[in-house]
């Protein structure tokens, strides 16, 4: 679950090793990317409350009951907690990139980060919506 991120950074490295015109400098605009890193983190907690209120309208659901039976619900829980935790942690990085003397290392880890959380935020919202679509379609 954490690992779409290094693994973009070392094909990016491998890129670069045999095509370094095609090396991205984000360095010299560190505290931007920073700012809007930890927005993008800020902004997608709040998307996952909209969401997770989005799946508690199947609650009462056939498809919700049956997802819940084959303790489906404990594993989704889980990864919905962890990509809260993954996106507070994105967050930190980014502020600390901006509030400690600039390590090179911390925003690459932020980035990474972020890269990671574009993944869960997708899995998560794709198990919710089709949650919701099943719950929608068995009660009509």
């Amino acid at each position: 679950m954490q690992s779409p991120g290094p693994l973009v950074f070392l094909c990016y490295l491998t890129l670069i090793k045999y095509f370094p015109q095609y090396s991205i400098s984000i360095y010299p605009q560190k505290q931007t990317v920073a700012v809007i890193l930890a927005t993008f983190a800020f902004t997608m907690l709040g998307f996952l409350a909209a969401v997770i209120a989005l799946m508690f309208t199947a609650t009462k659901s056939q498809a919700f009951n049956m997802y819940n039976k084959r303790g489906y619900l404990e594993t989704f829980f889980f990864v919905y907690y962890m990509v809260i935790i993954s996106l507070i942690i994105t967050f930190l990085l980014s502020i600390f990139s901006l509030a400690v003397s600039f390590e090179p290392w911390l925003l690459r880890v932020a980035v990474m980060s972020t890269i990671n959380n574009l993944v869960q935020i997708v899995l998560v919202t794709f198990i919710i919506v089709n949650m919701v679509d099943k719950a929608i379609s068995k009660n009509e």
